[in-house]
């Protein structure tokens, strides 16, 4: 999902989860949401969606973040 997307979200009250392949550009974005978004809760995962293994291993990183498994 794109910055304005996650943005938006963000503004609406929802929990964000954002997928990253570059971590540092990630955090920025996360860093320009949270400043813009008073009690924004927005987490950043890092991962390559070319490679099978790092989105399962992404998957699994969300899910024991947020209790999902």
């Amino acid at each position: 999902m794109g910055l304005a997307t996650a943005a938006g979200l963000a503004r609406l009250g929802a929990s964000v989860i954002m997928l990253c392949r570059n971590a540092e550009r990630g955090n920025a974005a996360r860093e320009r949401i949270e400043h813009d978004t008073a009690g924004a809760h927005v987490s950043l995962v890092a991962s390559d969606l070319a490679s099978l293994g790092d989105v399962r291993r992404a998957a699994a990183e969300v899910a024991s973040r947020h209790g999902l498994l």
